[in-house]
């Protein structure tokens, strides 16, 4: 489709096109990083990190799109709708909100609550790009290249996919450890969005056209640029302020976990060793019982025959049963001696 009037040149700044692209990346790390609490947190914060989450991805959308604007320029005076830049932002956080909230429902993941998510994120990016564009206010017409803007439509699915199944459903190996899922995922969802907007951007056409009416609510590109230093300083400071806590907070339930744990071994340890010692106690007063009744038995079992040898060999000493010569009484002192001997240590 084309347009009566000249088509206006479209230059880019590319400072403004990496500082874009920077804040895609940041911003999505710091709301992946968040939404990663919300699978582990199940108690009353949970809710604070959903919507914390939420609503840096939606800024960071917001933010990334604005920022890129006025990373083109043209030819002639460009103004935008406050109302529809309101409710472009409005869009991203909102799709951002119920896509992470769709995830965030299972404490295990599925490629199903995944895809719908990563749908809902994607087409806030997408919503939140063609409904800014709605805000423009310049003395042109615009339009599409068909094929372009389903080729940004399929990056924005595709990679927002990629970077919230790296982040909460990869397995945690040695490759694969937690910062670097962390960092690859950010990656993946900063060319969601960056890429997005950069292809749909490219699929677009200006022709310069004479507007016959304004909207009297529309602001110029510097109005803008402060709110958007403004929207994304808050960001920082949000994410900031998340992130510290974040880390206290995951620090503080680790060691409470840990201490835990290692009070539940040490319970078990005590229960152990408590049974080890009643098992042992018993078997000890079985065996002193055992030895009692052993050492009683053969105390009278030695005692007995014994006496009748100390009672015999005293008959003979004292020449009773008739006279001994000196070897046999030799013989028969010895045997006494022995036996009282043989008696004391009974």
């Amino acid at each position: 489709m084309s347009y009566p009037g000249a088509v206006l040149t479209v230059t880019t700044d590319i400072h403004l096109v990496v500082l874009s692209i920077l804040v895609s990346v940041i911003g999505s790390y710091i709301a992946l990083d968040m939404a990663q609490q919300i699978l582990f947190d199940r108690g009353n914060y949970r809710r604070w990190w959903l919507i914390g989450s939420g609503l840096t991805l939606g800024i960071t959308i917001w933010a990334m799109h604005f920022i890129a604007m006025l990373a083109h320029r043209l030819r002639i005076p460009v103004s935008y709708d406050f109302t529809i830049v309101l409710l472009s932002m409005i869009v991203a956080i909102a799709a951002a909100l119920i896509g992470l909230c769709i995830i965030s429902r299972q404490e295990q993941v599925s490629l199903l609550s995944l895809s719908a998510g990563s749908i809902f994120i994607s087409s806030g990016i997408i919503g939140m790009h063609f409904t800014a564009m709605s805000s423009l206010r310049l003395e042109a017409v615009w339009f599409y290249e068909p094929k372009l803007v389903v080729l940004s439509g399929a990056v924005a699915v595709s990679f927002s996919f990629g970077a919230l199944w790296l982040k909460l459903r990869s397995p945690n190996t040695a490759f694969l450890s937690e910062s670097r899922r962390l960092i690859g995922s950010a990656l993946l969802m900063g060319i969601a969005i960056s890429g997005m907007h950069y292809i749909a951007m490219a699929a677009v056409r200006f022709q310069s056209a004479p507007l016959t009416q304004l909207n009297l609510s529309a602001i110029d590109n510097s109005l803008l640029a402060v709110v958007i230093g403004i929207a994304a300083l808050m960001l920082l400071k949000l994410a900031l302020l998340a992130s510290v806590f974040a880390r206290r907070l995951s620090a503080e339930l680790a060691t409470t976990e840990i201490l835990r744990q290692t009070e539940e071994r040490l319970e078990q340890l005590v229960q152990q060793r408590t049974e080890e010692l009643e098992r042992e106690k018993l078997i000890s007063e079985a065996a002193n019982r055992a030895k009692t009744e052993f050492l009683a038995n053969m105390s009278h079992e030695l005692r007995t025959p014994l006496a009748n040898i100390i009672n015999i060999s005293d008959l003979l000493n004292e020449q009773l049963l008739g006279p001994l010569n000196a070897k046999q009484q030799q013989f028969v002192n010895n045997i006494s001696t022995c036996g009282y001997e043989l008696l004391n240590l009974i």
